[in-house]
Order: structure tokens, then C-alpha cells, then sequence
């Protein structure tokens, strides 16, 4: 089954990738320190559009993709809020890691690889728990969400909401907590590698608050298969590699790279909020 899901995504790829990959559009997608990227400057090059102390906070999403992408070296300290300049607070809940950084900004990082949560495309190991593609349960907000990212989404909602998340980024898990928490609050929200959180194609609030960045490589975001009726929140774009390779490209370093690539459709606005 997994072989067969595997080979319908590079025949995906491969079918849109004959097009040219385009300029970077101005995406910068050089090495970059992890650690550095968390310190968040109101005056910095292009970091925030706006004026934020107005609530309408704009952030690039290079500067989301470089957050998330240092959460992964973030989270492996011992006390990040000590060791990690630009981080506020930190909550690792049963395993569900999160960090606010300044200006109300919460990241979530998931897992960089594949294989840690999803050996079966109909079964995921979320926590320590194993969920079947078709489990589902009712949010907060009466939404039919799968199981899985709701239990994760909960552990993480309580620590937002006292901290007054502003914006929130995510990658892979905690892409799929980031679109169900910018719903809850309704903030902007921005996922890397999202997975499908909700059943049914009836929209819920704040929608549009929510941006989804997918690799087409990436098999997290085909999961749940949508034959199951799964879908993402908000809107979706789609990076189209120029080779296909399934389950290799899930890693932020990789979406940082793919910034630059063809968009199936919808293209990737520079900024997000």
C-alpha cells in the first residue's frame, strides 16, 4: 500500500515538474544559522510589514520557514528560555513541544522525518499513540477533526492562549496544530508539510487567517489519503520539486530550499498575516 501511495506521488511530481523551476522570486535560500533566526527585531529587513503594536502583524515566509527550522535545534536545549535568545517560554506537554518567542510569536516544530510518525499511510504515531487515518473526534469549535491532531492541538491550545499567540508557524505535527489553533484563535497561521486536519468540506471560522506550504514530494501532506475525506484548513500551496523523491524532502532545511520552486496553481505570496 505504502509502495503504491509512494509511486502516485512521483508520478504527480514528475508530471508538473517538466515545467521550468522558476527564479527565487526573491526567497533567500542560502545556510542559515538555526539559532539566530529567533531573535525577532521590529526593526528588521522586511521581518514585519506592519506596524505590530497595531495587531496587524505581517511576517516574510522565509522568516517563518527560518523560525521553524531553529525550533528543531531550539527544543534540544535543556532550558531554551535561558540558552535560546528570542524564546519567552517553553512547553514540552506529554511530548507536544512548543516556544514562544517575542512579540507573541508561537512556534511549533513536529518531526523532520517521516518514518517518526507515519510507517503506514492508514496508520500514525502521534505521542506514543497510534490512530487509524479514518479516526476522528469533535473539537472545540464542533469541528470534525482527526483524532490525532486534535489530542496534539489540545496539549498545546491551553499554553497559546495564556501567552495571547499573535501568530503561529508549524511544521509537520505542529503544522497540523497550527491551522486548528489559528482556527480556535483566529490568528495567522502558517504550516510547512501540513497533514489534512478536518472531515467534510464545510468551512470553519477564521479560514482565511491560515496558510498551508506543501512539498506535492512530500508524503505527510497527502495523509489522511483525502478518499477518506480529510482536508486542510485555509489556504494550500504547493511546491513542485524538479525530481520527485517521497518521503526524503519532509525536512524544513528542504521547504527552505523549495521556496524558490514552481507553485502547482496557487502561487506563495511573500508575506503572511
Amino acid at each position: 500500500m505504502m509502495r503504491v501511495f509512494v509511486k502516485k506521488c512521483s508520478n504527480d511530481v514528475a508530471d508538473v515538474a517538466k515545467r521550468r523551476k522558476r527564479q527565487s522570486g526573491g526567497f533567500h535560500t542560502a545556510p542559515f544559522n538555526l539559532l539566530r533566526h529567533f531573535q525577532i527585531s521590529r526593526y528588521g529587513s522586511g521581518i514585519f510589514e506592519n506596524d505590530i503594536w497595531r495587531h496587524d502583524m505581517r511576517l516574510s515566509i522565509e522568516k517563518c520557514a527560518n523560525l521553524v527550522a531553529g525550533s528543531y535545534a531550539a527544543v534540544k536545549h535543556k532550558n531554551p528560555v535561558k540558552t535560546v535568545p528570542g524564546v519567552v517560554e517553553y512547553l514540552d506537554n506529554k511530548g507536544a513541544q512548543a516556544l514562544m518567542l517575542d512579540y507573541k510569536v508561537l512556534v511549533i516544530p513536529g518531526s523532520n522525518e517521516v518514518i517518526d510518525w507515519i510507517r503506514n499511510v492508514n496508520v500514525y504515531n502521534i505521542l506514543g499513540k497510534k490512530y487509524k487515518a479514518k479516526s476522528q473526534a469533535k473539537s472545540k469549535t464542533g469541528a470534525i477533526l482527526h483524532t490525532g491532531f486534535n489530542r496534539h492541538a489540545d496539549l498545546i491550545s491551553k499554553f497559546a492562549m495564556e501567552h495571547d499567540a499573535k501568530f503561529i508557524i508549524g511544521h509537520s505535527l505542529g503544522a497540523a496544530t497550527a491551522q486548528i489553533l489559528g482556527s480556535w484563535m483566529g490568528v495567522p497561521a502558517v504550516g510547512f508539510a501540513s497533514p489534512r486536519v478536518k472531515l467534510g468540506a464545510r468551512k470553519v471560522q477564521n479560514e482565511s487567517k491560515i496558510l498551508n506550504i506543501c512539498r506535492l514530494d512530500d508524503l505527510v501532506t497527502h495523509v489522511p489519503p483525502s478518499e477518506v475525506g480529510f482536508r486542510r484548513l485555509g489556504k494550500t500551496v504547493q511546491l513542485v520539486a524538479p525530481k520527485a523523491n517521497p518521503g526524503l524532502d519532509h525536512s524544513m532545511p528542504n521547504y527552505i530550499k523549495a521556496l524558490g520552486y514552481d507553485t502547482l496553481g496557487t502561487k506563495l505570496p511573500r508575506t503572511w498575516g
